[in-house]
C-alpha cells in the first residue's frame, strides 16, 4: 500500500496534461529559475515534441527539465533526452 493519497484530476489525455502544464508555468513555477517566458515555453514546447519517449508529462518532469537547464545551458536537452526519456516508442 502507497503511504501516499492520491486525487484523480480528471487530466486523462496529453493534451489535458499540457493545458494544465501551462496555466501553471503561466502562473510562475519557474519563476525562481530567472527564465524568459520564451525560454519557459521552449521547454514545454521541448516536453510536448518529445511526449510519446517522455518517461512522464508532469510538472515534475518540467522542474526535471529545467533544473537540467540551470545544470548545462548549451545541452539541456541532450541531458534530457538522455536522463528523461525512453530510448524507443513504447
Amino acid at each position: 500500500m502507497s503511504r501516499c493519497h492520491y486525487i484523480d484530476l480528471g487530466l486523462d489525455t496529453i493534451d489535458d496534461k499540457f493545458l494544465r502544464i501551462d496555466q501553471i508555468i503561466r502562473d510562475g513555477m519557474l519563476q525562481e529559475y530567472g527564465y524568459s517566458a520564451k525560454f519557459e515555453k521552449e521547454i514545454v514546447d521541448f516536453m510536448h515534441d518529445n511526449a510519446p519517449r517522455l518517461r512522464e508529462i508532469s510538472l515534475r518532469m518540467v522542474l526535471k527539465i529545467a533544473d537540467l537547464a540551470k545544470m548545462n545551458f548549451d545541452n539541456w536537452k541532450g541531458l534530457a533526452r538522455s536522463t528523461c526519456m525512453t530510448r524507443f516508442d513504447i
